[in-house]
């Protein structure tokens, strides 16, 4: 199935938000899909309605309405739970917040990121225009460097392609974190977990997305064993599935549940915590609600507490390398003048 193409992210979410309103007011599908193709011109839709004709599932609607895996996932499974309007109002909701955090992840990086490449631009001028003509011009005055400028010339102008490289490595790392963590072979995604920054974000990930699941299930009256059986048979993602299979084998063999969820290693510590809790709580679905609403906020706190770090260091490091440019190229011929 091709994805919908819509230029406009917000566009898209109200065609979505006007497909489920058609729904609510009990408009037939075939007429609520026809006035939202006159709306919005979206050929999926039409692809949608025709495949809905020859006998596709409700389910298949998730894919083509908005290829993302969280949409697909959450719009299925609130088919379990609620009507179709609500399905596709509260997964395009999760996929709002899902964008929100991007957003705030890229509005924070930015800055640093653009102080970062202008420090790079300039280091590649040093090297490839800067180096060359100071070199021409010590030569023809026959100036010679000492040892310790010769190593501090050296070291400046091997310093964007140290940075380069380390991007490039760096960057192949997340990639393969990112494809594995899309992938759905949980035990080629385990060896993460010994590292200490995306074992940090797999706990993370892992307590958010089980929290989702699991808060709904309890809103519904579900216990433990029924909630973990559904996750194993309902939901399509490996992971969760992978999790939920060995909470159901540890509670087979009689161990205490505040021990299971206390040794599995896919849960961050807050999350421990919010579920020992509500083993004896009388409400257990308003303090995992207020888990995953806490969690986004403290998230979005966290990456701003980073940015607070990390741009001292990033102006104190292009301060550095501006004057070791300055020690390294200037200081020589401030020499050679006074011996004039």
């Amino acid at each position: 199935m091709k994805i919908m193409k819509t230029a406009n992210l917000g566009q898209h979410y109200l065609m979505i938000e006007t497909l489920s309103l058609f729904i609510k007011q009990q408009y037939p599908m075939h007429d609520a899909l026809m006035m939202c193709y006159q709306l919005f011109k979206e050929p999926s839709l039409l692809k949608l309605l025709d495949e809905l004709k020859q006998g596709k599932a409700i389910e298949e609607m998730g894919d083509l309405l908005y290829h993302d895996n969280l949409f697909k996932e959450f719009f299925i499974f609130y088919l379990y739970r609620d009507s179709l309007d609500q399905a596709l109002i509260k997964a395009l909701d999760l996929c709002r917040q899902k964008e929100e955090l991007k957003h705030e992840i890229i509005k924070a990086f930015t800055y640093p990121a653009f102080l970062l490449g202008g420090v790079i631009g300039f280091s590649f001028i040093a090297v490839f225009y800067l180096q060359p003509q100071f070199k021409q011009f010590f030569s023809s005055f026959d100036i010679h460097f000492n040892f310790l400028q010769q190593c501090l010339m050296q070291l400046l102008f091997a310093f964007p392609f140290l940075l380069c490289l380390f991007f490039i490595i760096a960057g192949g790392i997340v990639i393969g974190f990112i494809k594995e963590l899309n992938g759905q072979n949980f035990k080629e995604l385990e060896k993460w977990f010994h590292f200490w920054l995306f074992g940090g974000v797999l706990k993370k990930y892992f307590s958010i997305k089980f929290c989702l699941y699991y808060k709904e299930f309890l809103y519904l009256g579900y216990d433990l064993h029924t909630i973990l059986d559904m996750i194993s048979q309902k939901i399509r993602d490996s992971h969760l599935q992978m999790i939920a299979f060995e909470l159901t084998e540890k509670v087979k063999t009689g161990t205490e549940l505040i021990e299971i969820i206390e040794s599995l290693p896919y849960f961050d510590t807050h999350f421990k915590l919010v579920f020992k809790l509500s083993l004896s709580h009388p409400a257990p679905f308003t303090l995992f609600d207020q888990y995953y609403k806490t969690s986004l906020l403290l998230l979005k706190s966290t990456i701003h507490k980073i940015i607070q770090s990390v741009l001292p260091v990033l102006y104190g490091f292009i301060g550095i390398y501006i004057v070791g440019i300055y020690s390294g190229m200037i200081l020589p011929m401030m020499n050679m003048l006074d011996k004039i």
